[in-house]
């Protein structure tokens, strides 16, 4: 249960750990719908996971100490050198950012003190700003708008020195018209028809960290997944290009009935089938067919990108020999989407690239790798626009195919989860499929007797 918070009284470091919990448990359990909005800055459908895991990350490395001695300064600490070792993806890595800011300038307060409003309003400040400074080519309309704003407003309405849980509340209701306009700040979201799936993970954090067990709402309405929006999509094209749209076919009858566009969860394709049944019905003498074919190229083309670069990959450096500009310079011409976290001497690094494997050799060269992850986003995209979509609950798992009850008693004893247990005869191809998938991993190792 959320505890609820006495007004009255200072904020507790149990009861940030609950708080922060209660954020988690509401971005887990919407992390699949975030995932099918994320078109930017690639299609790859793991937004809501990575922001998800990278939270998750950070919490599992406070369980190891005493959070009734620990001071709130400390657990802050511990929390955002969790976020920094734990970051997935370009939203993980820009909130690791964004609370190392607010946490870096909140250690200036004597643990004696009481953290004031006004020392919130400038470490949120300070956390925005460092997520601006270390992002390459930050871009208005993704998370990095929500977490200004929500900067600028705590610090305004921080002014009539309100409950600070008061105060995001009241900022909760901004966040939202925010994010329904990054579709106007970044037009590949317009054209593909969605808001951004960093800026909703934002929001639907605060608003779990702030709400908790209160909130019993649905925060979107999942109602169709790409797969199904672009099948439609195509579907309408086809039959405007043909100009077959004047017969009245029951395929046609359906999409006019079943689909009207006030409950179609994707902006653009809600246009098009506003268009398309003008058109049917010669409702307006605006509608062209040309203007419904063009709207529903941008919205395939927005989802089908030709991917410049194929691996996001993600690493952690620990050197006493560089800084973050230095990697900066090295790593420009390996690819895009470069962000480095450099906490001492350990820097995470996040990076879109064809040569994964150069770059870890060149920095193999300065210091010692670890935690590396490379994930294959062609696949993760093929994987987001497919009808037979995997969802992934997790970023890997080792599957174990064993024979004999006996085995199987001994590994789960060991820790082990995803086992495929046969007997007599050999598993079948579909038996192990069956089993890849119900892992719910991104990636996965296989080991049999």
């Amino acid at each position: 249960m959320t505890k609820k918070i006495n007004k009255n009284k200072s904020l507790t470091t149990s009861h940030l750990d609950s708080i922060i919990h209660d954020g988690l448990n509401l971005l887990s359990n919407q992390k699949n719908a975030i995932n099918n909005l994320n078109v930017f800055p690639v299609p790859d459908g793991d937004t809501g996971l990575n922001m998800t895991l990278t939270l998750q990350g950070a919490l599992n490395s406070l369980k190891n100490y005493n959070l009734e001695i620990l001071s709130i300064q400390d657990y802050l600490k511990h929390f955002a050198n969790g976020l920094m070792l734990n970051s997935r993806g370009c939203s993980g890595v820009i909130l690791a950012l964004f609370t190392k800011g607010v946490v870096d300038t909140l250690q200036s307060v004597a643990e004696s003190d009481e953290i004031s409003n006004s020392n919130v309003s400038y470490a949120l400040k300070n956390g925005y700003i460092l997520a601006y400074k270390e992002t390459t080519n930050p871009c208005e309309g993704t998370i990095l708008t929500m977490m200004k704003v929500f900067s600028e407003y705590f610090a305004e309405l921080a002014k009539n020195n309100k409950y600070p849980v008061e105060i995001i509340k009241n900022i909760i209701p901004v966040l939202e018209e925010t994010l329904d306009k990054t579709p106007e700040m970044l037009p590949i979201l317009k054209k593909a028809g969605v808001v951004d799936s960093g800026a909703m993970g934002f929001l639907i954090l605060i608003k779990g960290m702030v709400i908790g067990l209160e909130y019993n709402g649905i925060l979107i309405k999942s109602l169709l997944n790409i797969a199904t929006i672009l099948a439609i999509n195509k579907y309408i094209r086809s039959i405007v290009a043909k100009k077959k749209h004047r017969k009245k076919t029951n395929l046609i009858k359906t999409i006019i009935s079943n689909l009207p566009p006030k409950n179609i969860n994707n902006i653009s394709l809600a246009y098009i089938i506003k268009q398309f049944n003008a058109l049917i019905q010669k409702e307006s003498s605006n509608t062209s067919a040309e203007i419904i074919i063009q709207k529903s190229e941008d919205l395939s083309n927005s989802w089908n990108p030709d991917l410049p670069y194929r691996y996001c990959t993600e690493f952690i450096l620990n050197s006493k020999k560089i800084n973050t500009d230095f990697l900066q310079t090295k790593f420009e011409n390996f690819g895009d989407s470069i962000i480095i976290l450099q906490s001492g001497n350990c820097f995470k690094v996040h990076i879109h690239t064809n040569k994964p494997k150069s770059i870890l050799k060149l920095c193999s060269n300065y210091g010692e790798i670890s935690s590396t992850k490379i994930d294959d986003m062609k696949k993760q995209h093929r994987n987001l626009i497919s009808e037979d979509k995997a969802f992934y609950e997790k970023d890997k798992a080792v599957l174990l195919i064993v024979n004999g009850d006996g085995f199987a008693e001994i590994l789960k004893g060991l820790g082990g989860t995803d086992i495929l247990l046969y007997g007599k005869n050999k598993p079948s191809v579909n038996h192990i499929l069956y089993a890849l998938l119900k892992t719910c991993a991104k990636n996965i190792m296989v080991a049999a007797d």
